[in-house]
This record gives structure tokens, C-alpha cells and sequence, in this order.
């Protein structure tokens, strides 16, 4: 193993994440006080209107077209964006704690200890933060939808000539259940690198 070239990459691989992070952070913030400002604005001038007239709507894989455009009213719009905020800034919070986690595995490569002490822990951590995520999103999902149902008046189509009924087919995402075993896996392997190494050290 080249270690050298493996501290140079961990190095680069670090910068890049510490960038994404703040990035992930500052939008997060600028997100959720445009959120703040707009929901102060519609409280003092509630005849502003926010959104903009719509004659389509895309829902997931789904786009419905309207036969005339529609302006969502400002608490329904509020509601959907807040609604949308929450769920990205909860994602945006575990992307950011597990970036952090990734840049500490690093950190013990850019000295040339790819296994370093705690590396395993951070990537056991890593596997947890791969549940929430997962839980997360999932619920989100669900959410999302029932709430853009509401928002955009689409549950008013239910019982009409056209619709009897309108219902959201859910599917259950288990990927994050193999993203979980597979950095389980790799907080062993690590945890066993670590091992060695301590002996190897030991013994020089």
C-alpha cells in the first residue's frame, strides 16, 4: 500500500467534504429563513400571495394537468413549504453529523494510519445515522404526499364523474437497512485493522 498517495487522497477527499458540509449547512439555514420571512410577510399582509398559478403539478412520478390554473392560498402553500423544510432539514442535519463522522475516518488516513483507533466507532455511528436517514425518508415520503393531497385541493377530486377515489400507493424503502449492514461490516473490519495495528506497533 502506497502511503503516501493514500494520506495525499485522504487530504483532498477531507477539503472536499469540510466544503460540502458548510455547504450543506449555509443552505440549510438560508432555506429555513426564507421559510421565516415569508411566514412573517403572509402574517402582515396576508393579501400578498405567495405562490403562483399553477396548471400543473408534479407528484413524484405523477403530473396532473390542470384545465385551468390555480393559485394554492397562502397558508396552504405555507403549510406544504414548512412541511418540506422540516423534512429537508432533518436530512440535511444527518447528512451534516455524518459528514462530519466521514471527515474523522479520514483523518487518521491523511497521517498514513488508515486504521486508525476510533475509525471503527465513527463508521458504526455512520450505520446508525443510516437508520434515522432511512426512517426518516420514509416517513417523509408518506407525509409529502398526504399533505400535497391537501395542499393543492386534489382530495376535492374524490366522488367527482371522473374519480371516485383517490389513494397514495406507498412502497416501503428497505434500502438503508443494507446501507446499515454494510458499514456494520466495514466498523468490524476496521476495528480489526486497528487490532493489528496496535500489535504490529507493539511489537516494533
Amino acid at each position: 500500500m502506497n502511503i503516501t498517495k493514500l494520506s495525499s487522497t485522504a487530504k483532498k477527499l477531507s477539503v472536499f467534504f469540510r466544503v460540502l458540509r458548510k455547504i450543506v449547512g449555509i443552505t440549510t439555514i438560508v432555506m429555513l429563513c426564507v421559510l421565516v420571512v415569508l411566514t412573517i410577510a403572509n402574517a402582515v399582509n396576508p393579501d400578498t400571495v405567495i405562490g403562483t398559478e399553477l396548471n400543473v403539478l408534479e407528484l413524484g412520478s405523477v403530473s396532473l394537468e390542470l384545465k385551468t390554473e390555480e393559485t394554492p392560498s397562502n397558508n396552504s402553500l405555507l403549510v406544504y413549504a414548512w412541511c418540506l423544510g422540516i423534512l429537508g432539514s432533518a436530512w440535511a442535519a444527518v447528512l451534516y453529523i455524518g459528514i462530519g463522522y466521514v471527515r474523522k475516518i479520514l483523518a487518521p488516513m491523511e497521517a498514513g494510519q488508515p486504521f486508525g483507533k476510533e475509525t471503527g466507532s465513527y463508521f458504526k455511528k455512520l450505520a446508525v445515522l443510516s437508520i434515522v436517514w432511512g426512517i426518516a425518508e420514509n416517513i417523509g415520503t408518506l407525509l409529502e404526499g398526504h399533505v400535497a393531497l391537501k395542499v393543492f385541493g386534489l382530495d376535492q377530486l374524490a366522488g367527482s364523474d371522473a374519480l371516485q377515489s383517490i389513494s397514495i400507493n406507498y412502497n416501503l424503502d428497505l434500502t438503508f437497512l443494507a446501507v446499515f449492514g454494510l458499514l456494520m461490516l466495514m466498523s468490524y473490519v476496521f476495528n480489526y485493522g486497528a487490532e493489528l495495528q496496535k500489535l504490529s506497533d507493539e511489537t516494533l
